[in-house]
């Protein structure tokens, strides 16, 4: 009975001295938090941004800087978008404790800030994610379609490829992808061209080049496009086994054009 009792003590997390310090700087860090959202949802870049990180190039303007801070127990994640040094949308990831025996005065400390879902998790908390879901230089669309919008946005993973990261796993923007490559026509391919994601753009090149011929009355007005965007970030990142690396962004499209 007391080694049954000590095994499901570690599956739990409930191993160990609970430390009430570690608690009570994730309280104050967490309303601090809600009370600058509250004022202001872009007052919160100053409670979570470090100059230390390094940013990522979205291309046309955009860059997004991703990274997490933390007190005690828990961190909260940050994608942070900006647009000419301007915060312009984020979203926030809370991290919930191990030990749980902490779980439920988490979810009282998170109430005042993210939503909990029907799994007892708080859901990430986006500030003007539709923002992020409208295309480059106003381009106009009557796409509607959920999947597609949310593949539009950074959030959708940044890093261009198939594999990578411990465990080769594959990369979310491919996830994404793949998730509505089956409903792509010529209209959404060249919506996405205009994504504020550059993954998503090379993508939709890739998609472009893989189907010429549903694009013939679009050929022109593609070609010139795809010319722009391999103008704007002819180097991007991808991932290599577990390493991000660089390349070119033509050299890396037309790999996976026939990689697939």
């Amino acid at each position: 009975m007391v080694i049954l009792v000590i095994a499901i003590d570690k599956v739990d997390g409930q191993s160990g001295r609970i430390e009430p310090g570690w608690i009570k700087q994730d309280s104050i860090f967490i309303d601090n938090l809600a009370k600058a959202y509250k004022r202001n949802p872009t007052n919160i870049e100053g409670l979570l941004s470090s100059n230390k990180n390094k940013p990522d190039n979205l291309g046309f303007g955009y860059y997004s800087i991703s990274s997490g801070t933390g007190r005690g127990y828990v961190s909260i994640f940050y994608q942070f978008i900006y647009y000419k040094n301007r915060l312009v949308s984020y979203r926030l990831d809370p991290q919930m404790p191990d030990d749980s025996r902490l779980t439920n005065r988490y979810f009282k400390f998170y109430n005042k800030l993210f939503k909990v879902n029907k799994y007892r998790l708080p859901e990430s908390l986006y500030y003007d994610y539709e923002g992020m879901t409208k295309p480059l230089n106003n381009f106009k669309t009557a796409v509607q379609n959920s999947d597609v919008l949310f593949f539009m946005t950074p959030y959708s993973g940044t890093i261009y490829g198939d594999y990578g990261g411990i465990g080769s796993t594959i990369l979310d923007n491919r996830v994404n992808y793949l998730r509505i490559k089956r409903i792509i026509t010529p209209e959404i391919c060249e919506l996405l061209l205009y994504s504020k994601n550059p993954a998503t753009r090379l993508s939709a090149i890739e998609y472009y080049y893989q189907n010429p011929s549903k694009f013939f009355k679009y050929k022109d007005k593609l070609k010139n496009r795809v010319k722009v965007i391999f103008n704007e970030l002819p180097v991007v990142t991808t991932m290599s086994a577990d390493l991000e690396v660089t390349e070119s962004a033509k050299v890396l499209v037309n790999k996976f054009v026939k990689k697939d």
